[in-house]
């Protein structure tokens, strides 16, 4: 279905008005992983006005299937409903309400885009070809709400073929959007390390096993990991963000607790860098006499597009925003997406919509002054949701 047929849709089936006011009430009143049950509710009420069916799954997550008249492909939409828990300290006449709660990472546009969709797809009254599954998924910012969808069968009945999905962008302005073949974002393993010793006065450090030098061997030992096991084709990244070990000045202590990430792009590299951690961790405690706990933590997998989805994808971007204002990502983000579960059942394309104000400071998602260009990037979302869904169903 071409470009030029969907914008004649929009204008009949859309108001962008509504469509901010509807993002504006989301953006006021902010749920965290878990507990979007007014997002929910407020969801349902847009799919009741439309006559659409949908189900609950994952607790506060929802499904919307809509059939087409004609054989065809089933293509799932993602959209992320949930805020974080950080205050909003915008400028915003309708930031958020609850204190310690924020769309500061954009989806609530997300959100907004797929109402908006369902909205057009429901002015087809079914004509068009396959169908077309709507997936409002809670808790991307905690405990991975893609992952809990696809195990409550959001994927299936009628069984989902490819899955598309975008994240807002402030690399570039509304109008504009950004693909990539092969990695998008990376894979995320959290990891916690107790460094037992033993105990004893700063002034007679002979009588000890000394957890915290333990410890501190182990943050520089792990820094090989990346420059010496990985390959220089490929990217690691090994972080400590925690240390905790000590509460006098005088005395060295019984234990210390080390916590950090190892993010990565290719699975393979993936087990090899924790297994790393580990080796290094043991081997570090072994020589200096203390012992090791050590607890994985698994995270996001790493999220890899699919070349034929993404050139469906990328064909549909340039028609519609034109060549000059569609952009090859150059090189994967080392964040963690869980759209990657879906990618990972189903050959899928993530790809970044542009939301950079032009008319005032610009602050980066999950900042408290988060403030995107909401309001010209909503109607983009919505008709490239739209077009590249039906164009992979076969219209």
């Amino acid at each position: 279905m071409k470009y030029s047929e969907i914008e004649k849709l929009y204008a009949q089936a859309v108001s962008t008005e509504e469509m901010i006011m509807f993002r504006n009430d989301l953006h006021m009143h902010p749920e965290i992983g878990g507990e979007e049950h007014r997002t929910v509710e407020k969801i349902c009420q847009e799919m009741d006005k439309l006559g659409l069916e949908y189900e609950h799954v994952a607790d506060t997550g929802v499904v919307v299937r809509i059939k087409g008249n004609r054989p065809g492909k089933t293509i799932g939409i993602r959209a992320d409903i949930d805020a974080l828990p950080i205050d909003d300290e915008s400028s915003n006449p309708f930031k958020s309400v609850f204190p310690g709660r924020n769309h500061a990472c954009g989806h609530d546009i997300h959100c907004t885009c797929l109402v908006g969709t369902a909205k057009m797809l429901a002015a087809l009254k079914g004509d068009f070809a396959g169908n077309i599954t709507l997936l409002f998924q809670p808790a991307e910012e905690s405990f991975g709400g893609a992952d809990r969808m696809i195990k409550d069968g959001a994927l299936e009945n009628p069984h989902v073929d490819h899955v598309i999905g975008f994240h807002n962008s402030q690399g570039y302005p509304a109008g504009h959007a950004e693909y990539r073949y092969g990695g998008m974002y990376a894979g995320s393993d959290g990891f916690k390390i107790i460094v037992h010793g033993k105990s004893a006065h700063a002034a007679f450090p002979e009588g000890s096993i000394d957890p915290i030098v333990t410890a501190s061997q182990i943050v520089l030992a792990c820094q090989t990991i990346v420059s010496r096991n990985v390959s220089p084709n490929d990217s690691a990244v090994v972080t400590f963000g925690v240390i905790q070990g000590g509460t006098v000045q005088n005395q060295i202590p019984d234990s210390v607790i080390l916590r950090g990430t190892c993010r990565t792009l290719n699975p393979n590299t993936r087990e090899l860098a924790i297994k790393r951690v580990r080796e290094i961790a043991q081997g570090v405690c072994d020589s200096y006499g203390a012992t090791l706990e050590f607890e994985r933590i698994p995270s996001y997998p790493p999220l890899i597009n699919s070349d034929e989805v993404v050139d469906v994808v990328k064909q549909v971007l340039v028609e519609a925003l034109g060549e000059e204002n569609v952009h090859n990502c150059p090189t994967p983000e080392m964040g963690c997406e869980d759209f990657a579960y879906f990618a990972a059942e189903r050959p899928s394309c993530y790809y970044h919509l542009g939301d950079r104000p032009t008319d005032r400071e610009v602050f980066g998602a999950h900042n408290t002054k988060y403030n995107p260009d909401a309001d010209h990037a909503i109607p983009y979302g919505i008709k490239l949701h739209t077009t590249i869904a039906l164009t992979l169903a076969g219209n």
